[in-house]
Parts: structure tokens; sequence; C-alpha cells
């Protein structure tokens, strides 16, 4: 499965490329690849390279020149690729891309909504045209959600299409072709004909991949705060679409003018917050116990995420009658996309105020 590992995590990047005249600088020129490749228009999105062009996709051979690119710029468009990027940055003769994301049909039926790709892709010009790409892999968040999917489609084609992904992975290496695009499609959808369709198997499952991280991923977090969510055991589940570290913040919220920090900490699937008084030198309060599997949610098509997060809310966005005057943040403890409870502090308790949106 590794070599089958390296193929895909470059998939998604298989199209960067663009065109331009002398009048347009090599961000703009990205960026219109990036209009002609998501209109699935190959021959738009050639004319935008030199005459011999590359593409390196990670784990497989280097592809040089037009015919090789019309191939794999065809197989997007067989699959109705959507690639989007963002945070541009031009040196010397090459643009590198902060983000990358794709959505596509392949993708999808295996079971992905969208992947996302590391920073770093680079396309590098000679002059005003793009003369090699060179596109990073997946996100580990990413390549942790792909890899048990891509096992468990790899076991079922091996014992029921064996001779099938043989014509479309021969030797473990992607065949990159609108017939093979169309040969993977077909795949894809049998598998999902004759896959077991237990509603509780893929909740239960869903649950035993929520993202954790540990509190020593959280540099910002006082010493004291640290090693009081080591000592508990403390991990800190992610919300599925995130990648950036959360469900640890500060605020005022026990009275104003006091750092203090609230973290969504998780033990044995269940997860409380914990709110550290003065940075973690005061005392420790812990509220709104729930199982870790009760915030999952639908997210798409085949996927359910994890959607519990915690966030500060001013003072000035509190209004409810058991505090006629808050004068400190209070913590948000929401359900993503569904709604959140406010936890305030006053009088000596915490209060759970009304749901919003």
């Amino acid at each position: 499965m590794n070599s089958q590992r390296m193929i895909l995590i470059g998939t998604a990047l298989t199209l960067l490329v663009v065109s331009c005249g002398p009048s347009q600088s090599r961000i703009e020129v990205v960026e219109e690849y990036l209009t002609r490749l998501n209109g699935h228009n190959p021959s738009a999105v050639l004319d935008l390279h030199t005459a011999q062009p590359e593409f390196a996709i990670p784990g497989q051979d280097v592809f040089r020149g037009r015919e090789a690119m019309r191939a794999l710029l065809q197989w997007d468009s067989v699959l109705g690729t959507r690639l989007d990027m963002s945070g541009f940055t031009e040196r010397g003769d090459t643009v590198f891309i902060k983000e990358g994301s794709e959505q596509n049909r392949w993708f999808a039926g295996l079971g992905l909504a969208r992947v996302e790709y590391r920073p770093g892709t680079m396309f590098v010009f000679d002059g005003h045209r793009i003369a090699g790409v060179y596109p990073t892999g997946f996100t580990e968040r990413t390549t942790e959600e792909f890899m048990p999917l891509m096992q468990a489609f790899m076991a079922w084609a091996s014992e029921h299409r064996s001779d099938d992904i043989e014509q479309v992975l021969p030797d473990g290496r992607f065949v990159y072709t609108p017939v093979a695009a169309h040969q993977w499609l077909d795949l894809l959808a049998a598998w999902a004909s004759e896959r077991p369709d237990s509603t509780q198997d893929r909740w239960d499952e869903a649950a035993r991949w929520i993202r954790y991280r540990s509190p020593a991923e959280f540099p910002q977090a006082p010493s004291d705060v640290v090693r009081g969510l080591e000592d508990r055991a403390c991990r800190l589940p992610q919300v599925w679409h995130d990648s950036l570290p959360h469900n640890l913040i500060r605020g005022e919220f026990t009275r104003p003018g006091q750092e203090d920090w609230a973290v969504l900490c998780s033990r044995a699937g269940v997860s409380q917050i914990l709110v550290f008084w003065n940075g973690g030198a005061g005392g420790v309060d812990s509220l709104a116990e729930h199982e870790d599997k009760s915030f999952l949610q639908t997210a798409g098509p085949d996927r359910i995420g994890f959607s519990r997060r915690i966030g500060v809310v001013e003072n000035r966005f509190i209004s409810d009658p058991q505090i006629p005057r808050p004068d400190h943040q209070g913590i948000a403890d929401a359900f993503v996309e569904k709604g959140a409870s406010i936890y305030y502090y006053v009088r000596g308790r915490w209060v759970e105020l009304a749901e919003v949106d």
C-alpha cells in the first residue's frame, strides 16, 4: 500500500499550469491557470505552458511534454476537478503556493468531500509561461482520512475486480488518461453499491477517526496549563475541517482583568471544558461533559465529522436576565453550524445561558 499511497498523495494537484502575456505577473498567470483548469478546458490550459513543460506528481515519474500534460488535463476534466489555491508568493522565476485543496468525483467516490495539500507547491516559469509544476503531498489530516478509505477500497478491488484494478493501477502506478478516469469511476460506483449499508457502523467508525492533539502541540499555553492537561491525560479533539490546532482559548472568563484558559479535554471518548484560573496558578473548574460521538454530524457525501468547538464570547454579546451587567467574557460551546451554549461565571458559579445560533 506504500506505493499506492505515494502515488495518490499527488493526485489532486495533478494540474497546475498557466498562460499569459508579458503584461501579467506570474501570480496572475497562476490565477488564470486555476480559472481555465476549473473550467475544464485542457487546450486553454496548455496554452499557458512552454513547448516542453513538465509536471512532477509525488511518487510518480515526471510527466514531460504537451501530450502527457494533455492526458492529465483530460483526466481532471472527466473527474470534474475543482482546485483552489491561495497564499501566492513570487520569488525569482517561481510562484509558491501556501494553501491548496481539491474536490473531484474520484475523491468523492472514495468518501472524501475535499482533500488538502501541504504548503510549498511550486510553479516554475520560463519568462511568463509555466515550465514546470511541482506539487506537494496531502496534509497529515488528509492522509489520515485517505489511507483507511483507500485500503478498504483496494481490499475489495483485489478480491472482486482484480483485472480491472490492474488496468488502472498497473504495478501500483496510476494511468492518467480520460479512459482510465472513467474506469475508476465505474470501479468506485461498484464498490459503493456492494458496501454494507450499516448506518450505525458508519457513525461508530467516524467516532474512532476523530482527530486529537496533545497539549504539547499548543506552545502558546502556559506551562502550568500544559502540565495540568498532561497530568489529566487530556487530548484535544479537533473539528473535522480545520487543520489548525484549536479548542484551547484564553480570556477573562472568571473576573475582569484576569487571564484564564479554557480547554476542551477529552479522555476515553468523553470531553469536558476545563477552565484554568489565572493561567493555571489558580483552581481548575470543569463543565459541559459530553461524549465526543454526540458531536458527530454528516459533512457531505459519505463523510461524518466531529464538530464541537469552544470559543470566546465578548461581554457585549451576553444578554440574559441572570446577568444584568456582564463585565467579563464567556465561553461558547458550539456544535458547529448548528448552535452553541454560552457558559458564564457569576456569583461564584458557572451558569449555562440560552442556546444561540
